[in-house]
């Protein structure tokens, strides 16, 4: 059951549901910076919404990978939210604090496994205390709800095994590989949109990971993800109307049928503008994360770059 209409949630929307639902809606901060990967859990503890636990990009991920937080297998995924005590039938809550833009990477990874009772808090921690929202600190873990861990007492003696546990269903449309890129970018079909600044877009401004070389997927479009954001806060979006104009002015088709694949530097930002797009009308399967981007792009030599 979804608590929530909207992929955004307001803070007195989430206070009454803490209030009146609780159980069925868990609330999580999933704050990220980049360069700094401790950053948003030391802030996470120094205090956050009454509840809320901490998801890391970075650990919820595929840790064999030599690329920054691909993102997991489903068996892996479901693991990992399982062990926060999250089913498959309770509202999802992101938010991050001020300073983050990754609230868009939880949501959207959410949805890559077939969760779509997820949603993000309009303008993270900072609104919520500007609502009066307490805050309390320390690590909060939920109940873990794995099968292998999930013994629950019936009576007496008889014990039944947990069948509560979190059950990802890959959505494989969501997501695009490098292989499914290039074959996008050489036949020019559908559009590619890159999150990235326009400097580094152009190879004007240095990649803040050593190694990449500079410039963009040949073909691809940019339009900077702070563009669909507020003004200095990027913890809200745009109005959808706002976001609209944005990508027209780029040359972005938002009503095209054909896949509009978002990327970044790292497949963080590329959600965010994949949200941007879900805000603006556009069905998120459509607008499926390289979830490579530019960090595995632009460290093989073996793919073409235009600057």
């Amino acid at each position: 059951m979804n608590t929530f209409s909207g992929p955004l949630v307001t803070p007195s929307e989430l206070q009454d549901a803490l209030k009146t639902q609780r159980p069925s809606v868990k609330v999580l901060d999933a704050s990220w910076h980049l360069g700094d990967r401790g950053r948003g859990k030391a802030e996470y503890l120094k205090g956050h919404i009454p509840g809320a636990m901490f998801f890391d990009i970075d650990a919820v991920a595929d840790t064999s990978s030599s690329l920054p937080h691909m993102l997991p297998s489903a068996g892996v995924f479901s693991d990992k939210v399982s062990a926060m005590g999250i089913g498959n039938d309770q509202s999802v809550v992101v938010y991050a604090a001020e300073g983050s833009f990754s609230a868009a990477r939880c949501w959207w990874t959410f949805k890559v496994f077939g969760h779509d009772a997820v949603h993000v808090l309009d303008g993270g921690l900072p609104a919520w205390v500007g609502a009066g929202g307490a805050l309390e600190e320390g690590e909060v873990k939920g109940q873990d709800i794995r099968p292998s861990r999930g013994l629950v007492q019936k009576s007496g003696n008889t014990w039944l095994l947990n069948q509560k546990a979190f059950k990802a269903t890959l959505r494989p449309q969501m997501l695009r590989t490098w292989r499914q890129v290039l074959d996008a970018s050489t036949a020019r079909s559908g559009q590619i949109v890159d999150a990235r600044s326009m400097a580094r877009f152009k190879a004007e401004a240095p990649e803040p990971r050593p190694g990449l070389a500079g410039g963009h997927i040949p073909g691809s479009l940019c339009v900077p993800f702070t563009e669909v954001l507020m003004t200095g806060d990027w913890t809200r979006f745009k109005s959808s109307e706002e976001i609209r104009e944005v990508f027209q002015s780029a040359g972005i088709d938002v009503d095209s049928p054909d896949p509009l694949i978002t990327s970044c530097g790292s497949g963080v930002t590329a959600a965010v503008l994949t949200m941007a797009l879900h805000l603006a009308g556009r069905d998120c399967t459509t607008s499926p994360v390289y979830d490579g981007s530019w960090s595995e792009w632009g460290g093989r030599d073996d793919l073409p770059k235009e600057t």
